[in-house]
């Protein structure tokens, strides 16, 4: 019986009977595209390959080449969806039973320009396809090598070296396989071959482990090709430890005077292994990790702690309150969470509470893979300490700069860092006795040497059965031990790598489009493979390895998967958005950062918001999210960004939707420098702007600006007209972050107007809502505005304790007015040292014009009550230098009623000009009456009359 073959390495063709026949090119496009993809409908490979044709004339086209192929009826099945017919051998589909070819390229010498969609598919196919040869190949020299085969392994390193001849890894090979065979001479032109091509291709040099290797061949110092007389075990375990006598007297010691000790060292060289084994006798240690992949991800590492320590016993001893703010982190407690009436407790108190109960039944925290950790989660370190103050503390981590946390706990003495060191000669000579291999390998130096000491190296080889000469390749030793494994055990590894190393089973299925539970054999099958260690890969540079050599096509499709997978729900959006960036999608990327910073942002985690936002802003100048980011950064107080990305905001476009934005940023920025008339400018401009482009949400943001606009300039009628329409808008809307900041509003308005104790019941509404819901800016917000209406009623000690408050939460938009109002407390209280040290602070560094007056003027009348005369003056003089570039009038009036007050009388023809043109509406109740005692009000009124 004669067999149809079809073989498309090459330029196409079929061969059946002895004969070929070759396959014009959209016909070779079609049969390609049917074996690598499987079932496609007619409709689809029509658009495909004739994509300027209308749909009813590329139909047409495919039923002539569908007709070309008629002689051959068994090479295609079914009628509107196709496939290849089932007796059809190919060398596309069967390629996994055939020896790869060496030079072979997926449909070599055929062009697709016309049809783009189809030849970008073609191009990531023979991209795959190479990769994919080149891999099987690597295996079959491996084979060869560890058998001894070093004449055909030598004459395929050569071919792989011909078919990549920038890849040094290849030259490297040769030059090893040169020397064994006894011909030094080659092996180092086969390096002059190296270094010229890389010189007239990239103007580089080769890399030092290159270098190094000519050297060793150079001097005839490369270690012996020994070849091992039985092959252990792969099945080897542990290997025997040894060689830390040495550090772990060293820990010792240091366990006597440092709380926090990190143990730094590469990957491999056992920094998990001597930990256990140096605790292993003592009661109360936990091991906690996380693993790579959320390094860019603000508070994924605190989130995957927290996940650990959060057992049901912890949950069932922590208080109502603490569950609810961890919701926060962890939003799967909703599930078991129930509405609870919120708490004064803040979310690090929550974090705390977890800390103390964990910590109450330890003496050591082993915290493991320090250097995976992302940037936000390491404020929280702190607190283990505060938490944990009887538990030793022990990370372990790669060499990496120690983020400004850690290093300020070493800079005072709390904490010391350990190096761990490659294992030296004597200890290998330990562990192969141990292993009753020391006779098969009686050259532990040179072991020792090729594998630069590194245990892990050691073990993986002598699993894999390797050659010492081979193991100074980190490659050659891990592809030994992934060598043999099924198809879609392998697959599974690839999903692992591109998510940390972590095992997420649905992700992982999904990732590869396959049920979770049909995964069960595979998955035994990396346990039995010593592969998978519980939810993760056995190792760091499993992950690394797999990640560095998985075919860019293959990534980056199983980048989109995943990142199609958690773009489902927010909380995971950006993870998703990382899969998108490394799968070439920035646009996706930027879409799931955006989802991320409002998930973040409506849970009250402001800074990491906009961390997050940042991570689109790199990558995309669209309008809104420029804007979100300008917002943001206003709100944490950081103005010279805020401007920067209102620039780019600006010269990204004339379209007048845009700059509205502009002008609505500009508008906020002034008024925290209390140059109303030019913000008040500006958000006529950009109310003007929007009017012809409305939308809900930005009128939203208008509507609270000119709020703003109307409190700096006293009118706080308006104010309150504004706050009563801006919540009737949040109410039906129920959106708890713009209502929270709405009740704000409400209760500013109110007190503005003197209506001291409704205001309060406003700002208790906001402050609950702000907690329920996990809003940090938003209790910072209400915190300050309790203090303020507290303080107007008299009660000082309880303004301070909520200023105090609202500082712990972080440093927000507003922070140095909280700051400037902490010191006038403390001045009515009587603490002038504390007053006058944070009004000079604030005098320095304040970020806001008007906050800097009010601190000069503060220290003017502190001064006169510590009997400081000679300071009053120039702090005066700096208020009322400052006072004088802007037009806000409580920052005028205060700076006017001190210099009165304290100042010399030659400076009163500075200051008094500035009640012209005031009305009394305009001047908030309790100034008036500071206006009034001085005698200034009179004229101020008589002048109003005229």
């Amino acid at each position: 019986m004669n067999v149809l073959e079809l073989r498309l390495f090459g330029p196409g063709e079929l061969h059946f009977a002895g004969q070929v026949q070759g396959l014009e090119r959209k016909t070779a496009g079609l049969l390609t595209y049917l074996a690598l993809e499987g079932s496609t409908p007619r409709a689809l490979i029509a658009g495909l390959l004739w994509p300027e044709s209308g749909e009813s004339q590329a139909r047409t086209n495919l039923r002539k080449v569908l007709s070309r192929l008629k002689p051959w009826p068994e090479l295609l099945a079914g009628n509107d969806v196709l496939r290849l017919g089932d007796e059809v051998v190919c060398d596309l589909r069967d390629r996994a039973k055939q020896k790869p070819a060496l030079s072979a390229e997926l449909l070599a010498g055929q062009s697709y320009d016309d049809c783009i969609d189809f030849a970008d598919w073609l191009w990531v196919w023979r991209e795959r396809l190479r990769d994919e040869n080149l891999a099987v190949l690597s295996v079959e020299l491996a084979k060869l090598e560890a058998e001894g085969e070093l004449e055909a392994a030598l004459m395929l390193a050569r071919q792989l070296m011909q078919l990549e001849p920038l890849a040094e890894s290849h030259y490297r090979r040769v030059m090893r396989l040169q020397f064994y065979l006894g011909d030094r001479g080659a092996a180092l032109e086969t390096y002059k071959r190296c270094q010229k091509a890389l010189k007239e291709a990239l103007g580089l040099s080769p890399l030092a482990e290159t270098q190094n290797l000519a050297r060793d061949i150079e001097q005839n110092t490369l270690a012996p090709f020994i070849t091992l007389k039985e092959k252990p075990p792969a099945e080897l375990g542990r290997l025997p430890f040894a060689g830390r006598e040495n550090l772990m007297a060293e820990l010792t010691e240091v366990c006597q005077t440092y709380r926090f000790i990190v143990l730094s060292g590469e990957a491999g060289l056992g920094k998990t292994r001597f930990l256990q084994e140096y605790f292993a006798e003592q009661s109360g240690v936990l091991f906690l990790g996380v693993s790579s992949g959320g390094e860019t991800i603000p508070l994924s590492s605190l989130r995957y702690v927290l996940s650990q320590l959060l057992d049901d016993a912890i949950k069932q001893r922590l208080e109502p309150w603490a569950l609810q703010e961890l919701v926060r982190l962890l939003p799967e407690l909703e599930a078991v969470q129930t509405v609870l009436e919120p708490s004064e407790d803040r979310l690090q108190e929550a974090c705390l509470e977890v800390f103390r109960l964990v910590g109450g039944n330890l003496s050591t925290l082993i915290i493991e893979d320090l250097h995976f950790w992302d940037f936000a989660s390491f404020a929280f370190l702190p607190l283990l300490f505060e938490a944990m103050p009887e538990v030793k503390i022990v990370a372990s981590c790669r060499p990496f700069g120690f983020p400004e946390s850690l290093q300020t706990l070493m800079d005072k003495a709390v904490a010391v860092k350990l190096e761990l060191s490659p294992l030296p000669v004597d200890a290998f000579e330990t562990i192969l006795g141990k292993l009753g291999l020391k006779s098969q390998l009686p050259d532990a130096a040179s072991l020792q040497s090729l594998t630069q000491g590194n245990p892990l190296y050691l073990g993986e080889g002598l699993k894999a059965a390797l050659k010492p000469g081979q193991w100074q390749l980190k490659e050659s030793i891990i592809q030994e031990r992934l060598t043999g494994l099924s198809e879609v055990a392998e697959q599974v590894i690839w999903t692992m790598a591109l998510n940390g190393g972590r095992l997420e089973l649905e992700l992982s299925a999904a990732m590869l489009t396959l049920k979770p539970l049909s995964l069960g054999k595979q998955l035994q099958e990396l346990q039995d493979a010593q592969l998978l260690k519980e939810d993760a890969l056995s190792h760091d540079l499993f992950a690394e390895y797999v990640r560095e050599k998985m075919p860019a096509a293959v990534k980056a499709l199983l980048h989109s998967r995943a990142a199609e997978f958690l773009s489902q729900t927010a909380k995971d959006a950006a993870r998703a958005a990382e899969h998108w960036f490394l799968a070439k999608a920035p646009l996706k990327a930027v879409e799931q950062w955006q989802i991320a910073s409002d998930y973040l942002y409506t849970r009250g985690l402001t800074r990491e918001a906009l961390n997050t936002l940042e991570r689109a802003l790199a990558h995309s100048n669209e309008p809104d999210l420029q804007f979100t980011g300008a917002k943001l950064y206003l709100e944490i107080g950081d103005y010279d960004k805020a401007l920067t990305v209102a620039k780019a905001l600006e010269e990204s476009s004339d379209e007048p939707w845009v700059q509205s934005k502009v002008h609505h940023v500009r508008a906020d920025y002034l008024l925290t420098l209390g140059k109303i008339s030019e913000a008040k400018n500006h958000l006529k401009k950009a109310q003007e702007l929007a009017n012809l482009v409305p939308s809900e949400a930005f009128d939203r943001d208008l509507q609270v600006l000119a709020m703003h606009v109307a409190y700096a300039e006293g009118d706080f009628a308006a104010v309150q007209r504004y706050a009563a329409q801006i919540l009737e808008r949040a109410r039906q809307k129920a959106e708890p972050i713009w209502l929270a900041k709405a009740l704000s509003d409400m209760g500013v308005a109110l007190s503005s107007l003197g209506q001291l104790e409704e205001s309060l019941r406003f700002h208790y509404e906001a402050r609950a809502l702000g907690q329920k819901h996990g809003l940090k800016s938003q209790q910072f917000q209400s915190a300050n505005n309790l203090s303020v209406t507290y303080a107007l009623l008299g009660n000082l000690s309880k303004a301070a304790e909520l200023s105090e408050e609202a500082l712990e939460q972080g440093r927000f938009h507003g922070y140095d007015t909280v700051r400037g109002n902490l010191a006038v407390y403390y001045a009515d209280l009587g603490h002038y040292d504390k007053a006058i040290a944070l009004s000079l602070d604030l005098s320095e560094t304040g970020a806001q014009t008007q906050e800097r007056i009010y601190a000069f003027t503060r220290l003017a009348e502190l001064y006169d009550r510590t009997a400081e005369q000679e300071k009053i003056q120039p702090a005066l003089l700096k208020a009322i230098e400052l006072a004088s570039q802007i037009d806000d009038v409580a920052p005028r009036l205060r700076t006017l009623i001190n210099t009165v007050k304290y100042g010399n009388k030659d400076l009163h023809p500075r200051v008094l000009p500035w009640l012209e043109g005031l009305k009394l509406e305009q001047i908030r109740p309790d100034t008036r009456e500071e206006l009034e005692d001085l005698g200034l009000i009179e004229d101020l009124a008589l002048d109003n009359s005229n």
